[in-house]
């Protein structure tokens, strides 16, 4: 029942329930990629990446990355460890029915992934 401003944050942010933590692109900052937990209030930057949009699913943040043309990666946030999913120019992502749906803008097609 109790609200407050964080910071601003760009549009795509995942909530981790079982860490406590939030993570989004901060704007403020060039949208750097941030861990934000909130029972503490202590926030790191996530390995100097940079997100256009981002969703996060089961300890992995998938993300467009602005620094390689947008395209589609998969970061694990516990080790930073990142891997190209597709080399297309992402302007948009969901989690639907454990599949990553995401909008390649240059061809305007929707594409899918199966997460699980």
């Amino acid at each position: 029942q109790t609200y407050w401003f964080t910071r601003n944050i760009k549009a795509g942010y995942g909530v981790d329930v079982a860490n406590d933590c939030l993570y989004f692109a901060d704007v403020s900052q060039d949208n750097e990629l941030v861990r934000y937990y909130y029972q503490t209030g202590v926030e790191e930057a996530l390995y100097g990446k940079r997100a256009g949009s981002m969703v996060f699913h089961r300890g992995m943040l998938y993300y467009s990355d602005l620094n390689q043309r947008n395209q589609l990666f998969k970061m694990d946030v516990s080790t930073g460890q990142t891997e190209l999913l597709d080399s297309v120019f992402v302007t948009r992502m969901m989690i639907k029915n454990g599949n990553l749906i995401y909008f390649d803008d240059v061809s305007s097609s929707e594409k899918g992934i199966p997460l699980e």
